[in-house]
């Protein structure tokens, strides 16, 4: 028999936003008695985690963006709750090595230059 054993809470778990490459860790705090075991699991199924309240992604990438659920048990039953993870996309600059500064310059004087030629005859 069980008294008051029930895992009885755990606290809701922010969804985050976070760019592709960056870490985030997802934290699970569970409470009951006696003290629940938390497993982590990937509502697709690719991803189980067990014993273990911090759910932890360095360098992520887009492919591990989803819902992730908490599950806390123990003997007398279980509770759960779920958070996302939104993985949005690394924004990279190229610009090619033989282009100076001098030359960018150049290149936006010459587009100013045209755009008021432009303003100029209409």
């Amino acid at each position: 028999m069980c008294l008051l054993a029930v895992p009885s809470m755990i606290y809701p778990i922010q969804n985050e936003t976070i760019t592709e490459g960056d870490s985030v860790t997802l934290l699970c705090n569970a409470s009951g008695i006696p003290s629940p075991v938390v497993s982590w699991i990937k509502v697709d199924g690719h991803r189980t985690v067990s014993n273990v309240s911090e759910l932890e992604f360095t360098n992520i990438a887009r492919s591990e963006a989803g819902e992730y659920r908490c599950e806390a048990s123990n003997e007398c039953g279980n509770a759960s709750e779920t958070a996302w993870i939104f993985v949005q996309c690394k924004l990279t600059i190229i610009c090619p090595c033989n282009l100076s500064v001098l030359t960018i310059y150049v290149f936006i004087y010459n587009v100013y230059s045209e755009l008021v030629q432009k303003q100029k005859s209409n």
